[in-house]
């Protein structure tokens, strides 16, 4: 990848996303991905975010789900902060499991 420095304009603040979409959104986009890989932003990224975040939303309405998946959610985050797993698990279990990771992480 290229360079990011203010005077070449490939910057992106998370004011300027602010000022586009929510701060759940923003942290979703900043979240649902390996912390230790370089990554670009793009705005199909935001818009995937905010779309991921809908079915975690939706999941987390649904009066199912299996007890044993909140543990899954957090053994994902445990391991090497697998945000990306923990929400797959969360949308799939939903429930208790959705809304917990909600919670845990500020969505």
């Amino acid at each position: 990848g290229e360079k990011m420095a203010k005077s070449t304009g490939n910057l992106v603040f998370a004011k300027d996303l602010l000022a586009r979409t929510s701060g759940p959104v923003v942290r979703t986009l900043l979240l649902d991905r390996p912390y230790a890989t370089p990554w670009d932003y793009t705005d199909a990224a935001l818009q995937a975010a905010a779309v991921r975040l809908d079915a975690l939303h939706v999941a987390a309405g649904r009066h199912t789900g299996l007890a044993l998946a909140t543990q899954a959610v957090l053994d994902a985050l445990v391991d090497d902060l697998d945000v990306p797993r923990a929400i797959d698990i969360a949308i799939e279990a939903g429930g208790p499991a959705a809304r917990d990771l909600i919670a845990v992480l500020a969505l």
